[in-house]
């Protein structure tokens, strides 16, 4: 009977003893948002929230066009959400985007479309939790889109 409960402890204890904590788990890279395609625009949990945003051109386009942006993250912390607030040239929050980070610390790369009329500037500034630090990064400028009118 002593030999049967001295096999149960050795085998209770290395089984404590083997087991992770559930925070042991880290992520492959450092916090990361990202616009794509080409040219490939990240931001990192390290870079300033209020940093001078990438800036690029579309167009001139007509009236009611719409664009697509594909956006991502990586680095990031599994069950919260990745989320862009997109503000027009007066600073108006005026629509968001969210996606959801996966077990393996990535919010997987979505397409999301957005219309915009000549003349428009539109701020994606982004939200996120980084998954090795656990930093809170909170409206990161990220990047701006001119829409330029004609003439």
């Amino acid at each position: 009977m002593s030999r049967i409960l001295a096999v149960l402890i050795a085998l209770t204890l290395g089984s404590v003893v083997a087991a992770a904590p559930a925070s042991a788990a880290t992520c492959a890279t450092n916090g990361h948002v990202y616009y794509n395609p080409y040219p490939l625009y990240i931001k990192y949990e390290f870079d300033p929230v209020d940093g001078t945003p990438y800036e690029f051109f579309k167009g001139p386009f007509p009236s009611g066009s719409t664009f697509h942006v594909r956006l991502g993250g990586n680095g990031l912390k599994p069950g919260t959400a990745l989320i862009w607030r997109l503000y027009d040239k007066d600073g108006v929050n005026f629509r968001n985007f969210g996606i959801f980070v996966r077990s393996n610390c990535v919010a997987q790369e979505q397409t999301f479309e957005i219309s915009a009329e000549p003349g428009t500037i539109v701020t994606f500034k982004a939200n996120y939790d980084a998954g090795n630090t656990g930093a809170q990064i909170r409206d990161q400028n990220h990047f701006r889109i001119v829409f330029p009118r004609f003439g």
